[in-house]
């Protein structure tokens, strides 16, 4: 059994991702800013990825190294950049230094195909820049995931809730398409990725299999059998949205915290093309997706209802 080390492990991909190697029997540390609750065969190691020596202690003795920890909102690109890119260096250097021989499984997104869209998707591109530029000794790869959704997931209650009235508000065009991927599934394939070297140096997309993803139509009707009632699609017109993203920009600065929707993340959100291109020579031998949306719906349909969230 290996022991990895995990940035992120507070976040919802994370938890995750800490139950699949619990149950698979490896040993998992993972950082933490605050306390958490202990679990036989976790340790968590306090400290932040601004703390080279706590990065050092996180992976000293590991297998393997998850990097999931990103900043998805922040006030200006220098903050994107220190966290995602600054951090991300820290962590390789943590591990040239107490872990020469740990796979590095690195985390990114498809924003990062289109660094000219936003900060983040900037500091996303040069993060992995950083880990494509590690010596030729190390073990490295890059993972792409797209959207993640499933049960844990606070954000797609947003869309559930909208669902449950009738309403599914996409942005801008309703014939854009997006590839999505379910939480638990997500966390399997980076487990097996931890454990496998046949991908070694690789950057790889991953979905959960529904070739060229899904139409807001698609999604739209999906939601309507799991909700067992009518949604139709409500268009957000660019102009309003970018509209939109400039107001909670600024009042995201007036109240310094930083807003999830901001004109940049307008642009991401009317983006044409969030579709992923499932790639790496080998993927196939290591993890197939076990849910598509309607079943990976269902399974968080039922979380919601069990902790009264819907």
């Amino acid at each position: 059994m290996a022991v990895i080390a995990l940035t992120g492990g507070t976040g919802f991909v994370g938890a995750h991702l800490i139950n699949n190697a619990l149950d698979h029997g490896h040993t998992v540390k993972a950082l933490t800013r605050r306390p958490q609750p202990a679990r036989p065969g976790l340790e968590w190691v306090p400290g932040t990825l601004e703390d080279g020596a706590a990065l050092e202690r996180l992976v000293a003795g590991s297998d393997a190294v998850v990097h999931l920890a990103a900043v998805l909102k922040a006030s200006d690109r220098r903050h994107f950049f220190a966290a995602n890119v600054d951090g991300t260096c820290r962590l390789i250097d943590a591990m040239g230094k107490t872990a020469p021989s740990a796979k590095l499984v690195h985390v990114s997104s498809l924003a990062a195909r289109w660094p000219e869209l936003s900060h983040y998707a900037a500091s996303k591109y040069e993060a992995e820049k950083a880990v494509e530029s590690i010596g030729a000794g190390q073990d490295w790869m890059i993972v792409r995931p797209p959207g993640v959704y499933g049960p844990g997931d606070r954000e797609i209650l947003k869309l559930i809730k909208a669902a449950r009235r009738g309403i599914l508000p996409v942005p801008g065009n309703r014939h854009h398409r997006v590839s999505l991927i379910y939480g638990p599934d997500l966390a399997e394939v980076l487990g097996h990725l931890t454990q496998s070297h046949i991908m070694r140096g690789q950057l790889v997309d991953v979905d959960d299999g529904h070739k060229n993803g899904y139409s807001y139509e698609d999604l739209a009707q999906v939601l309507s059998g799991g909700l067992g009632r009518p949604v139709r699609i409500m268009p957000i017109p660019a102009p309003v949205l970018l509209l939109a993203g400039h107001i909670s920009n600024l009042w995201g600065k007036a109240v310094q915290n930083p807003s999830m929707l901001t004109a940049m993340k307008a642009r991401e959100l009317l983006h044409p093309d969030w579709v992923s291109q499932p790639s790496g020579e080998g993927l196939e031998q290591v993890w197939t997706p076990q849910h598509n949306f309607a079943t990976g719906l269902a399974k968080t349909l039922d979380w919601a209802r069990k902790e009264k969230l819907i």
